[in-house]
């Protein structure tokens, strides 16, 4: 059987690359939970390893993963290896082998990676060639392996060799044998390349109390070196002993069953909640990737306040509900600080500060407890200095980027604005990244944070020096200021006296209305001071005397604050954000920023989300190509395959489709190889001769982001049958009921 005439087409290229590629790649320290979902949770160049049915986009993908215990085990022999590559870049010919020796008695194996170049004036060729090893001063070059490559290689294609070694020498010695005669022409290539020799020690190292994965591919799979990506469940921390991890919902928040005893417990799940990253990323010690201050050192108690809070549900602006703070991020920094651990707390609107023997936090949310009292008589020189937020500094929209799981957690931008306030300020923009927001809703919160913070109804600040008692307070809480000079009138001052029933006061002042409270300030038994409210049964007047519908357990010392509250005199609430020491010892300078209850609800409440329109992204997983076709070209001497486009899921041809690439074997137990890749939608190959047996075709697609489909895979058979009294041969291609060929 011949071919037809005309010029000779060159041979298609044999195959590929045959590297592999194994790596150990550190998570994190300390312990997680790992790979909720096993393969489906491994993508190579954003394509998961497996898909949800079940199905796998990559063969020869092995991987093992241990997840940062202080027990876990090493892994198994060959991903653990240490390995030092020594580049050797010599041309290899039929009268010249290459030895090279290396000394290392900590070698357990050695790998030699060669490059094969064939081509034969654009037709297949072959050559042979031996690798010999010699362990040992002593010792002799034994044969490990004898090889004969044929095909089509036009540029440099790579082959690896492993070999396991005595492990009692200190010297080994490889050498490379070309028994294939040298290409004589310009136009014939039949080279071989020693690239390197690589000296492998494979320990058995577990890396306790690291959270690692190892993997082993064939790099053919690729065009170069993909990107490991992988869907953690991430760090497991302890949380309180009333706390459980909400699995009913996929937020991996904490729901609390009463009071809480103060002690821990380590569940086996990864939560979302910050509050208890924070503590753990402090209390850990240096060794574990935290800070190593000790559990006395890391008030717990105002973290599970923090964390109570986080935990409550609010609107996701879609009509249902999500946390109010999780945290699903990413700490890339290799040392904890103390600024990491801030900007952890800041995506729960919280604040660490040392108060001299402890980390104390303190959050921008609602209180009920009643504020701490200042007059004018608890500062320095009777004054308080309130200012204004600057106008310039007013943001009225943001653009918050977020880790969106629509857009395979890339970063996605939500615009944010408060229209009232653009429309009385003007439109400022800011622009950041939402660390650790995965949802819209979230992301909006946190725009809408920013905003309000900024506006000069809530931006106003007020400095003061307090008296020595401010020794007390502490950052984050409340304190409701009666100033004279601001309300015009005296409604606050200091205690003269005091019984169970009576308060004399350290100046007559007037009492309006029939609902009017007085306001207390005590020392308690550790001789902190708190306040305490009762109601005045004095009538409306002046008084420098005021008597209590409720009789005190505890007496205010004299000099400690008191305040009236009656209606005539609006009192601001203010909330501590700094207390340092004065330049005078007696006094203790105090930033404040005014107190609104509403806040939290304005920033909270309104949100409505609409459905993003629909954006034609490239797929995650890119779909193969339909229906393909093989023929056996008995007239032409070959096979020919074709194939249509991808659809997408839901329906629609896959616009992001760049190409294809296609391979075939011969028989079943064949290798795939003679790889094509072509923008058409078929591809052909001629052979010298056609065999008697089954040719498989198999072809994927590639979308224009390099992600590769799943291979399709399609066979057909070819028999050469003689018949008695015909001179002619006829062929049968099987599954038709059609004869080809000459005298029937």
């Amino acid at each position: 059987m011949g071919s037809g005439g005309g010029k000779k087409e060159n041979a298609p290229v044999t195959g590929t690359t045959k590297d592999y590629i194994r790596g150990i790649a550190g998570i994190c320290e300390g312990r997680i939970e790992g790979l909720p979902n096993g393969s489906k949770d491994i993508f190579l160049n954003g394509t998961p390893l497996q898909n949800s049915d079940g199905s796998f986009n990559f063969q020869d993908f092995s991987w093992d993963l241990r997840t940062g215990t202080k027990d876990q085990t090493p892994f198994p022999l060959g991903l653990n290896e240490i390995s030092t590559d020594n580049t050797i870049n010599v041309e290899v010919t039929r009268v010249l082998s290459v030895t090279r020796t290396v000394f290392n008695a900590d070698v357990t194996a050695l790998r030699i990676r060669l490059a094969i170049q064939l081509d034969n004036k654009g037709q297949e060729d072959s050559i042979t060639f031996k690798i010999l090893v010699k362990e040992g001063v002593g010792g002799t070059f034994l044969e490990k392996t004898t090889q004969t490559i044929s095909g089509r290689y036009p540029t440099f294609t790579v082959f690896q060799y492993f070999y396991q070694v005595n492990e009692t020498f200190d010297e080994y010695s490889v050498r490379i044998e070309k028994i294939s005669d040298d290409s004589v022409t310009t136009d014939v290539a039949r080279s071989l390349q020693w690239l390197t020799f690589t000296e492998v020690v494979q320990k058995q190292i577990a890396y306790l109390g690291t959270a690692l994965i190892g993997y082993n591919f064939n790099s053919e799979l690729f065009q170069s070196d993909p990107e490991v990506s992988l869907f953690l469940a991430g760090s497991i921390f302890p949380i309180p002993t009333n706390s459980t991890i909400n699995t009913l919902r996929t937020d991996r928040g904490l729901t609390f069953v009463g009071g809480w005893d103060g002690n821990f417990f380590t569940p086996s799940l990864a939560t979302t909640d910050p509050a208890w990253a924070v503590y753990a990323l402090f209390t850990r010690s240096r060794q574990d990737g935290g800070l190593g201050y000790s559990t006395t050192q890391v008030n717990k108690w105002d973290l599970y306040q923090c964390s109570v809070y986080n935990n409550t549900l609010v609107s996701n602006g879609f009509g249902g509900t999500e946390r109010r703070y999780s945290f699903n991020g990413l700490i890339t920094q290799q040392q904890i600080t103390i600024e990491t651990i801030r900007g952890i707390c800041a995506t729960f609107a919280a604040k660490p500060y040392w108060d001299g023997t402890q980390w104390r936090f303190w959050q921008q949310r609602p209180t009920t407890v009643l504020p701490r009292i200042l007059c004018n008589a608890d500062v320095r020189g009777g004054k308080f200095s309130p200012s204004q937020g600057e106008y310039q500094a007013v943001t009225t929209a943001c653009k918050v980027w977020y880790t969106d799981p629509t857009n395979e957690y890339e970063q996605s931008p939500e615009p944010v604005e408060v229209p009232s306030a653009v429309n009385k300020y003007g439109y400022f923009q800011e622009e950041f990244t939402a660390l650790g927001v995965i949802t819209r809703g979230a992301a909006i919160r946190a725009g809408r944070r920013i905003i309000y913070n900024s506006l000069p109804k809530y931006n106003k600040q007020i400095t003061f020096e307090c008296r020595p008692h401010a020794i007390f307070f502490k950052p984050g809480e409340v304190v409701q200021i009666a100033d004279s000079a601001r309300g015009r009138q005296r409604k606050a001052g200091l205690i003269s006296s005091a019984t169970s029933t009576a308060i004399t006061l350290d100046a007559p002042t007037e009492v309006s209305g029939d609902s009017a409270t007085i306001i207390l300030t005590l020392t308690d038994e550790f001789n902190d001071i708190y306040t305490l409210e009762r109601d005045i049964s004095n009538a409306a007047g002046t008084h420098t005397i005021i008597n209590v519908s409720q009789s005190l357990s505890v007496l205010p010392l004299p000099h400690s604050t008191w305040q009236i509250v009656d209606g005539s005199v609006t009192l601001h609430r203010y909330q501590i954000l700094d207390i340092s020491p004065s330049d005078n010892p007696l006094f203790f300078s105090i930033t404040a920023k005014l107190y609104d209850p509403d806040l939290e609800s304005k920033i909270e409440s309104g949100i409505s989300i609409t459905e993003s329109p629909a954006i034609n992204r490239p797929p995650a997983v890119m779909t193969p190509p339909n229906n393909l076709v093989v023929n056996i070209l008995s007239n032409e001497v070959g096979i020919e395959t074709y194939w249509e486009q991808p659809t997408r899921i839901g329906g629609g041809l896959e616009s992001y489709t760049k190409s294809y690439i296609a391979e075939y074997k011969v028989g079943l137990n064949g290798s795939w190889g003679n790889r094509i890749s072509t923008v058409n939608l078929y591809a052909s190959w001629n052979f010298p001769t056609i065999l008697t047996t089954t040719y498989y075709v198999r072809v994927a697609a590639i979308s224009t982001q390099g992600k590769v489909s799943q291979w399709v895979v399609q066979s057909e058979a070819y028999a050469q049958i003689s018949w008695t009294g015909l001179s002619e041969d006829l062929w049968l291609t099987v599954g038709e009921d059609e004869w080809f060929g000459m005298g029937v």
